[in-house]
């Protein structure tokens, strides 16, 4: 037996359409619309015609007014007697009041109007012509839901296979012991001359300085040798730039390892809930804020999403392998939604380089996660561009918006949501510093077209 669902459009003749159904069109509320009408059978349009409004309320048998009274009447719109005048084959009226005239008396003495063999023929053939249609439009509909099913079962087994390979590879790296560093990211073996020499050339001038400070204040014996040093590198200014600008390592992470988007595999998850699959995969996005002050992330890691923040600032502006970045989060979680933020919420993200994270995190205890690069959905974005939606959603995570939905949460109202100014979200670089650009309010305009030329997308 054929489907009772329809595929085909209406087909129409003359002021007459079949679909669904056997109807007429006719203007709707205001003209600026046609609604649709079936025929009302003779019986019910009969007594519509001749309704007569209750003379007084229902009363009960004790002759008093009854607490349950019939609804108001409401008469059918001047569009629908309009239309029922095609139906019965009469002449057309475009008022209410002379549509409802016109059909009464079309009446016979048994209260009977027939409707006319012509149109009952019309409306058998549009019927036969639809169903034609139908079924063929049905049939083209099944072939088509089978391409677009087998379409998916396909993509479904690639993307299988993909994940696989990945989180294979993600275990791999979940397992990665970076060679000359611990799980902090601080070197641990002894370098060659050759080596330091080369470590050195790379690191942030500010480290250096540091370095430079505490050397000659805790051996005094080498200030003439820094205070020489200084006085060379005023006369070579333009030369040791050249010569800064030449240094490369090979060891140091590319720009890019720090702005994209990477699939992340948590084992945490999968353990502790049922509806996450063991290969199932998370997201984590992050960038480097305008300044390099910080590192902002966005993370959708099943049971727990939101904002992650470095903790350290600024950061350096190379980074070996192996390089350590601590962060603070501040999220919800998934189901009721309840929102996590504090001193207590933090991690750290270890960059081993191609691509490769492994990270630590502190939620429902603490778990692990390992990451690589998403090249295709990394490209095309101007990723520092979020970073103004990510901050809006890390200082909207706070606890005037918590009690305000606890409340929401037992059906009350808790008063309107507010997020935390710059200062009380900690965007400061800290002390002893000249500021973060965590603090400026940054101009599409201006400032991010800089560098950036052609590319538009923003990831949120």
């Amino acid at each position: 037996m054929m489907s009772t669902r329809h595929f085909a459009s209406p087909v129409t003749r003359g002021s007459f359409f079949y679909g669904s159904d056997f109807y007429v069109e006719a203007p709707g509320s205001g003209g600026f619309s046609r609604e649709r009408f079936t025929r009302e059978s003779s019986g019910s349009l009969y007594s519509l015609l001749t309704y007569t409004p209750p003379s007084g309320p229902v009363l009960t048998k004790a002759g008093k007014v009854a607490k349950r009274q019939p609804s108001p009447y409401r008469d059918r719109t001047g569009a629908f007697y309009c239309a029922q005048l095609i139906h019965y084959g009469l002449k057309e009226y475009k008022t209410k009041e002379a549509a409802k005239k016109h059909l009464l008396q079309a009446f016979d003495a048994d209260h009977e109007l027939k409707v006319p063999e012509n149109i009952l023929l019309v409306e058998k053939e549009l019927k036969e012509e639809y169903d034609k249609a139908n079924l063929v439009a049905g049939r083209l509909y099944e072939e088509r839901r089978l391409l677009e099913r087998e379409r998916v079962r396909k993509e479904q087994e690639e993307r299988s296979r993909k994940n696989a390979a990945l989180m294979k590879q993600l275990k791999e790296i979940s397992e990665t012991k970076v060679a000359g560093t611990d799980d902090s990211g601080a070197m641990v073996e002894r370098l060659s001359d050759k080596a330091l020499r080369d470590a050195i050339k790379v690191m942030p001038e500010g480290d250096l300085r540091k370095i430079v400070a505490k050397v000659v204040k805790d051996v005094p014996e080498l200030r003439d040798a820094v205070e020489l040093q200084i006085s060379r590198s005023q006369k070579t200014t333009q030369k040791a730039n050249k010569g800064k600008s030449a240094v490369k390592s090979i060891n140091n992470l590319r720009d890019r390892e720090f702005r994209g988007r990477f699939d992340v595999a948590i084992p945490f998850m999968s353990e502790q809930w049922s509806q996450f699959l063991p290969d199932e995969l998370f997201t984590l996005k992050i960038c480097k804020s305008m300044k390099s002050s910080h590192l902002w992330g966005k993370f959708d890691f099943g049971g727990i999403s939101g904002i992650l923040r470095s903790t350290s600032s600024p950061l350096p502006e190379s980074f070996p392998a192996g390089f350590k970045v601590e962060f603070l989060w501040r999220g919800e979680e998934s189901g009721e939604g309840e929102s996590s933020f504090g001193k207590d919420n933090k991690g750290y993200i270890v960059f081993l380089g191609d691509g490769r994270i492994k990270g630590h995190m502190h939620w429902m205890g603490e778990f692990d996660f390992a990451g690589k690069y998403d090249t295709e959905q990394s490209q095309n974005v101007v990723w520092v561009k979020s970073i103004p939606h990510w901050k809006s959603e890390w200082r909207s995570y706070n606890q005037h918006n918590y009690d305000v939905a606890n409340t929401a949460r037992w059906g009350n109202w808790g008063g309107e949501t507010r997020n935390e100014k710059a200062a009380d979200s900690d965007t400061s670089a800290g002390k002893g510093s000249s500021g973060s650009d965590d603090e400026e309010d940054f101009d599409m305009e201006d400032d991010w077209d800089s560098g950036y030329q052609g590319r538009s997308n923003i990831a949120f």
